[in-house]
């Protein structure tokens, strides 16, 4: 019988209990002298300087370069091709040339 007094009183007590206020649990204490750490870093692949050609593409250049272990001069040929039509036409072309010629020069 004790048991059933106890077990309604527990209910009882647990639908009277006032909401918590979980803001206040949330919130990062502030001490004088010191500010808030600053936020997370901008992701650099959101940021071009100098035009939008590489950030238009689906994949830029560099994401499938890195991704891939691409060396420097075969990497920077792709990057040229890549960017030739909405950039620097066919000058970019002979400088996607000029790489691929020094990687041919390797192998003499």
């Amino acid at each position: 019988m004790k048991e059933k007094k106890f077990y309604r009183k527990a209910i009882a007590s647990t639908q009277e209990a006032p909401e918590l206020d979980l803001s206040k649990l949330t919130k990062r204490k502030q001490f004088p002298g010191h500010s808030n750490p600053p936020p997370p870093p901008n992701n650099p692949m959101d940021k071009q300087i100098g035009g939008n050609h590489y950030k238009e593409m689906n994949i830029q250049p560099v994401e499938f370069i890195v991704a891939n272990n691409i060396p420097f001069r075969e990497g920077s040929a792709i990057k040229y091709i890549c960017r030739h039509a909405v950039k620097n036409g066919k000058q970019d072309l002979e400088k996607a040339i000029h790489f691929l010629q020094m990687i041919i020069d390797t192998y003499s």
